[in-house]
């Protein structure tokens, strides 16, 4: 493999996450005592890649606070890791910018998985515990790599998606939190849906009961009302415009609507 396939591997993969400022809401942050109990991997590097090492840490252990949980699922990929470890990192946050919801200065002490190349990330990363935990487009992001990963393929983007304001609410409403299975199931859905994959599982949402009415459009787009099985009682909502999904709303057996 040729030096800019690398380069145009890494690049696929990283577009398809989270910049971490749009994740955690923290750009910049000062930081003392930090350490970790195994260093090695950091060791060949120079000190301003070690600054910045702590600092991301610092940053995505600073953002589960904020949230009120523990530290947001993150996987530090280095070549010095075989076999995968867990990186105890600690150290003491001054100041942040922007500003957060935690009163500073805060001491911070998370564990990091860190292994060593792209194949062990379905190991590491449980996107389940990442969406009950709040991360929520990460979630969907990282479960849709893990699938690329399944499959072999590092080149393809990430599919275009967005969330309508509505769909978290209605998995809340159905209780839906409070069921680690069927929340699996709902990833499961999304992943596929993005995908374009099961589509014995798809149905058009039409404009009336019988079988040969239109399907649904929204004006303001054209895109097409579909519905997709997560499993027999609930049921996954969702706009689509060629390649651009958006997910409206998780509803059960007999609910045949959609947020416009």
């Amino acid at each position: 493999m040729q030096d800019a396939d690398v380069t145009t591997m890494w690049c696929s993969f990283i577009d398809r996450c989270a910049k971490v400022e749009e994740l955690c809401g923290v750009s910049e942050l000062i930081l003392e005592d930090e350490r970790v109990d195994k260093d090695f991997h950091l060791k060949s590097h120079d000190a301003e890649l070690r600054r910045n090492y702590f600092d991301l840490l610092a940053i995505f252990a600073l953002h589960g606070l904020s949230q009120g949980r523990g530290v947001a699922q993150v996987v530090v990929l280095s070549r010095y890791c075989t076999p995968p470890l867990q990186v105890l990192f600690s150290g003491q946050i001054t100041m942040s910018w922007p500003s957060t919801v935690v009163s500073l200065p805060v001491s911070v002490s998370e564990t990091f998985p860190h292994m060593a190349v792209l194949g062990q990330l379905s190991a590491c990363v449980d996107p389940t515990e990442m969406l009950l935990g709040g991360a929520r487009d990460c979630a969907l992001r990282c479960a849709t790599a893990a699938r690329f990963e399944e499959n072999g393929d590092w080149l393809s983007p990430m599919p275009p998606y967005t969330v309508h304001k509505a769909f978290w609410s209605s998995v809340e409403n159905l209780g839906l939190f409070s069921n680690r299975h069927l929340i699996e199931k709902l990833i499961r859905a999304c992943v596929d849906a993005l995908l374009n994959v099961r589509l014995e599982k798809v149905h058009a949402l039409r404009t009336g009961s019988g079988g040969d009415d239109p399907t649904r459009v929204r004006p303001s787009d054209g895109a097409e009302a579909q519905r997709r099985d997560v499993d027999y009682e609930y049921h996954l909502h969702y706009w689509k415009n060629g390649s651009a999904i958006e997910f409206a709303s998780v509803v059960t057996h007999n609910d045949f609507s959609i947020p416009i």
